[in-house]
């Protein structure tokens, strides 16, 4: 009378992967961004949007063949606001830069409709820049 609810199906790769360069995978522990034979996680999901990829499903057992190289933050040219203080940064060569001036962030053509929202801790995932006028 009453069939069984079917459990979803894991579509996961359960085996070693050799997934080519700047590809996402989505894990079970997070997302990673793989870089040669390494592979970095992706610090939050804003970060991940930053870098506009689709992750492909994978799992730990599908990236043990990569090393680590730590923590990946949000890409060059990011526009990011510290939740906690306000101050608006503009990623350069992996750094937050402090964007100081209005008029400067108007004459350099930047867009705020595509300032990140973020957490000092996402601030942080960043070496200070240089301070922009």
């Amino acid at each position: 009378m009453f069939s069984k609810r079917k459990q979803p199906v894991d579509h996961r790769i359960r085996t070693p992967v050799k997934y080519p360069s700047w590809t996402a995978v989505e894990t079970e522990t997070g997302t990673y961004l793989i870089m040669g034979s390494t592979k970095a996680r992706v610090a939050s999901e804003r970060a991940l949007q930053s870098w506009r990829f689709e992750p492909v499903k994978g799992s730990e057992e599908s990236l043990v063949n990569f090393k680590s190289a730590g923590v990946l933050g949000f890409r060059n040219g990011s526009l990011i606001q510290s939740f906690a203080t306000g101050k608006i940064y503009v990623i350069v060569n992996n750094k937050a830069c402090h964007i100081t001036d209005p008029d400067y962030f108007v004459a350099v053509g930047y867009d705020k409709d595509r300032i990140w929202l973020v957490s000092e801790e996402e601030v942080n995932l960043h070496e200070l820049g240089e301070v922009l006028p």
